[in-house]
């Protein structure tokens, strides 16, 4: 046994009897209300909003789009393309 080492009943679970974070109270963990916000909400232009349904359309378009390809002209198109979009 280590000297200063903790003392163990049956030698395979540590008692530590002078351990000061059991005895914090949950008061001090608490965590802070969030501030109120007094900003508007975020209105995006006409311009975002078409991007967006832009990008949204081709995100799901992509699995079908790519799978074509895989049957028009086999695995390594596909792969070439992929490596081209990325």
């Amino acid at each position: 046994m280590v000297p200063g080492s903790p003392t163990t009943a049956s030698g395979n679970n540590p008692q530590f009897f002078n351990y000061s974070a059991a005895n914090t109270s949950s008061a001090s963990h608490q965590q802070p209300s969030a501030p109120q916000s007094t900003a508007p909400p975020y209105v995006p232009l006409p311009g975002v909003i078409e991007q967006n349904e832009m990008f949204d359309f081709a995100l799901k378009a992509a699995p079908n789009i790519l799978f074509a390809r895989y049957k028009q002209y086999g695995q390594v198109s596909t792969l070439i393309i992929i490596n081209i979009l990325s």
